[in-house]
């Protein structure tokens, strides 16, 4: 592949398909070897070597390089029950099904869980922490949460017929509504006081053809976004006066404010005053700017460990065997612990940052909790609260969320305005005043960090001063052929994991990413009762109704079909990324209820499967649990069929 400096990237594959070796863009070589079996037992990176082990079952049991090692553990049934590092241990206790009712994690002098109950479908109604927080969801007879009781307040939703929301009582008599098109595309969105009078309205215009072209918040007014023929946005202009330019080099952002200088491989060499310099691996290495420094280190894994900032501060961080962020250690200049912050996770949602400040000398340590309640199905903030541990004193605000999910507003339960928020097109968050906002939630799955002016976004870490990642995408080339680039449109598209983009929850005409292909493990014809199996599968692991694909074909086995997400979509079935922490590209392909033989047919047909190829006998193991091939969500090592990602 050429980009468009003339770059090669190079793919070699080996005689069975396996994709052994690669040449980015900016030099690096990738490699991988493989068993007999198509499972990648070592890979090579930027001068590192990992190396895999698997149990007699093709399950990951560990994972060694220079500076990790992790193991895992699994149940007589194959679901993953334990993971250790040097750094951390997690345990996670399942219920007869499979689902995760507990998980508790050890960080060195530091431990918590989370617990979490399920109805008869399999769907979350509750989850609790060691920290104190409560979370009970009530559900309607079609599964919608219609109410939720947080900490001993109730929040209740009313939905219209085809599953929408369009209402959100809050516990004094505040309201936040919502509106939608035709088609269920967002339209408008509005907080009300207990009197009944309007304190926050955002809303979007739409072209005949539903792209999104203006944008309305109480605090700016419109806003049109223009795009060129690629959908790039290339401004953001206010009616007011004002506004924002953009530029682009192919799919890769240079002009935000200031003109940045890329070199040939689409790395960022210079922005403004500031120069920037990489590792063998790709990753940013340190930020010049006069004479001030910025220094990073980073693991063979491509995570963060280590920021020195041009003030002598230090950061620290660390990671679980699933990638998510435990811990972050702020150091003075003399070495002292100033601050830390851990994090504490419900499978992959981020639900509590736990903050103890060292305060001056002599002085006692301050500790905060504050926590994040999410939407049932998705990353899009419903409520936020900062708790003072000494005084035992917590507040709880209540999310407006704009058309992607990033927060616009926050009221209190009565629906009066806290705070409003100021938002770029790449993702710069400002109080009305021009102030840091109190939330540290930025774009969708993203963590804002204080110290370092970025964003920490599961995978990796953005920097929304300059719309780009600050390492290559983890995925390579499945997450797009511009490897630092973050999404086109930050109106329209997400990125909510640091790895490819998706559709904004909020567009539901919004244009998607380019088609790509899918894999689903096995060749034989499906029938009803594999498919039902697969579902029960998915659900009982708290995901979709649906069954599991991926993008990455590496995890599908020797024996899979292959499609793409736009012919499943044709033939009438809905495609979700729901990536899990053992396959990032994960998909579910959503089954209705009932299944009709045409239906089944319909699948079938768009795998390319033929009745002629039906295999006798029982069906195949379900996904994820303990099946032999794959490694990931497609039926390998302990995952989840798109809901559970632990």
């Amino acid at each position: 592949m050429k980009n468009e400096s003339g770059r090669i990237h190079r793919c070699d594959y080996d005689l069975e398909g396996n994709l052994q070796r690669e040449v980015t863009f900016d030099g690096r070589t990738c490699s991988a070897r493989f068993d007999t079996d198509g499972r990648i037992v070592s890979t090579r990176d930027g001068g590192q070597n990992t190396q895999r082990v698997y149990d007699l079952c093709g399950r990951i049991t560990q994972i060694d390089a220079p500076d990790l090692s992790e193991t895992f553990s699994y149940s007589h049934a194959g679901f993953l029950t334990h993971a250790k590092s040097a750094e951390c241990e997690i345990d996670l206790e399942r219920d007869p099904l499979g689902r995760v009712i507990r998980e508790a994690v050890r960080v060195g002098d530091r431990s918590w869980h989370v617990s979490r109950t399920y109805d008869a479908e399999g769907r979350v109604t509750g989850r609790r922490t060691s920290l104190g927080h409560v979370e009970e969801l009530i559900r309607d007879d079609a599964g919608r949460v219609i109410e939720r009781r947080v900490d001993g307040t109730a929040l209740h939703q009313r939905f219209l017929e085809n599953g929408r929301l369009v209402e959100r009582k809050l516990p004094r008599g505040g309201l936040i509504t919502t509106s939608a098109g035709e088609y269920g595309e967002f339209r408008e969105r509005r907080a009300q006081s207990s009197d009944g009078a309007t304190t926050f309205r955002h809303a979007v215009e739409r072209s005949v053809s539903g792209a999104l072209r203006r944008v309305f918040t109480s605090l700016r007014g419109w806003s049109t976004i223009v795009t060129d023929a690629n959908r790039r946005i290339v401004s953001v202009d206010r009616d007011g006066g004002g506004g924002e330019r953009f530029e682009w080099n192919g799919g890769d952002l240079v002009g935000l404010g200031h003109r940045a200088v890329l070199d040939d491989a689409g790395r960022l060499t210079a922005f403004g005053e500031r120069s920037f310099a990489y590792d063998r691996a790709g990753n940013l290495e340190e930020i010049r700017e006069g004479e001030r420094r910025t220094r990073f280190r980073w693991s063979s894994r491509g995570e963060l460990l280590e920021c020195s900032l041009a003030d002598g501060r230090r950061l620290t961080f660390t990671y679980d065997p699933f990638g998510r962020r435990l811990a972050k250690t702020v150091r003075g200049p003399s070495g002292e612990i100033v601050r830390q912050t851990h994090y504490v996770w419900d499978n992959r949602r981020l639900i509590h940052q736990w903050t103890r400040e060292m305060g001056r000398p002599g002085a006692d340590p301050t500790t905060r909790v504050e926590t994040t309640c999410y939407e049932d199905d998705g990353l899009t903030p419903v409520a936020v609260s900062s708790t003072d541990e000494r005084s035992g004193t917590s507040t709880w605000n209540y999310v407006v969320a704009d058309v992607t999910g990033v927060p616009a507003a926050l009221v209190d339960d009565a629906g009066r305005i806290v705070e409003q928020y100021e938002r770029s097109a790449f993702g710069k968050l400002e109080t009305s005043k021009g102030e840091v906002p109190r939330t540290w939630l930025r774009l969708p799955g993203q963590v804002w960090d204080e110290e370092t002016a970025l964003s920490y976004n599961r995978y990796r870490y953005y920097d929304p001063s300059v719309g780009r990642y600050i390492s290559p995408d983890p995925i390579g080339l499945y997450g797009g052929v511009h490897p630092y680039a973050y999404v086109p449109n930050p109106f329209t598209h997400i990125d909510p994991y640091g790895l490819a983009i998706s559709e904004c929850p909020g567009c539901g005409l919004c244009a998607g990413p380019d088609d790509y292909d899918l894999h689903r493990q096995g060749s034989d014809y499906e029938h009803r009762r594999h498919l039902e199996t697969s579902i029960a599968d998915s659900e009982a692991r708290g995901g979709p109704h649906g069954v599991s694909t991926t993008a990455d074909s590496s995890r599908a086995g020797r024996r899979s079909s292959t499609t793409t997400r736009d012919t499943l979509r044709d033939a009438g079935f809905e495609v979700r990324h729901t990536p899990t922490d053992n396959d990032p590209l994960h998909h579910t392909v959503m089954m209705p209820q009932p299944l009709t033989q045409r239906q089944i047919r319909d699948y079938n047909g768009a795998l390319g499967r033929s009745p002629r190829n039906l295999a006798p006998g029982p069906a195949a193991p379900p996904e994820g649990g303990g099946g032999t091939g794959g490694t990931g969500g497609t039926g390998g090592t302990g995952g989840d069929g798109g809901g559970d990602g632990t």
